[in-house]
Order: C-alpha cells, then structure tokens, then sequence
C-alpha cells in the first residue's frame, strides 16, 4: 500500500442504539474513528460493469486495515456521505480495506 495515497481525512461512524434518559431507543451514528483515506470516484469503465452486476457504487474509498467496520457504517468526507455497500479485504492481508461506497444524496 503507498502510504502517500492516504491524502483525505474521513470519519467512520458505526450504527449505535442509543437509550435517553426517558427510556426511548432509538439508532443513530456515532463517531467510530478518523482515519487517512484515498477517496476515489469510480471510472466510467467500472460504472459499466457495474450495471451489468445491478450495482450503484460511486467511490471507491482505501483504508488501511480497521476492525469494527461494516456495510452498516457510513462514511464522512469534508461535507458528504457515503454508504458502504461492500468492503474488500485484497489477498486476506489485513493490511487494507476498499470500501465500495454510494454517495448519499441527502
């Protein structure tokens, strides 16, 4: 992994139930770490095939190795979101994660 790559500072934030103190639950995210990332827009050749494969992933987002994420989590970028749709682990490594990602519109 090229370490220089890791440019852009996003926030993970995991799905949490959260108890107030009147006893209602709710979920909502909560900040899980800040970490350097290559936040990248998928090419228009992946687009393509990717309608071929019914899928709808607009960044490809790489991290180095992290536990505790999943396709639960959201990601902050200055001021955007993405939806993990898919996280790969290349070769089982553990060394870094591609977060396949849908940009929300909200």
């Amino acid at each position: 992994m090229r370490i220089g790559r890791l440019r852009h500072l996003i926030t993970i934030q995991t799905l949490k139930t959260i108890v107030n103190g009147c006893g209602d639950i709710k979920k909502d995210y909560v900040d899980f770490c800040k970490v350097w990332a290559s936040v990248e827009p998928v090419s228009s050749n992946e687009k393509y095939l990717q309608k071929q494969e019914n899928m709808e992933i607009t960044h490809k987002i790489e991290i180095r190795f992290l536990k505790g994420i999943g396709v639960t989590s959201q990601i902050l970028f200055n001021e955007r979101k993405f939806d993990i749709k898919s996280i790969i682990n290349p070769l089982e490594k553990n060394e870094k994660l591609i977060l396949l990602a849908t940009e929300n519109e909200e």
